[in-house]
């Protein structure tokens, strides 16, 4: 254990703590601030598949297309049916 550890009193929180927490408080209140909502992110995810299908053969263009052409209400109730036991 390094010595500038063992000196550490309780309550007090290393270097390497410290930087985690405030990277941790960043990445929450950026997160927050940008208000990307999981419709967004769905949307932004479909076109990427889009484009991915795109580069595929015309025999799995087609199914592929299908799956990314689903609309973000179709999504959700089939992720929420899948959690149905």
């Amino acid at each position: 254990m390094p010595a500038a550890a063992a000196e550490l009193k309780p309550w007090q929180l290393s270097e390497a703590a410290l930087k985690l927490t405030v990277f941790l408080a960043v990445a929450a209140i950026t997160s927050a601030a940008s208000g990307c909502t999981s419709e967004q992110a769905y949307s932004s995810g479909q076109a990427w598949r889009r484009n991915e299908c795109n580069k595929m053969p015309d025999s799995e263009r087609e199914r592929c297309m299908s799956k990314a052409d689903m609309s973000y209400e179709t999504y959700r109730r089939e992720a929420e049916g899948a959690k149905r036991p």
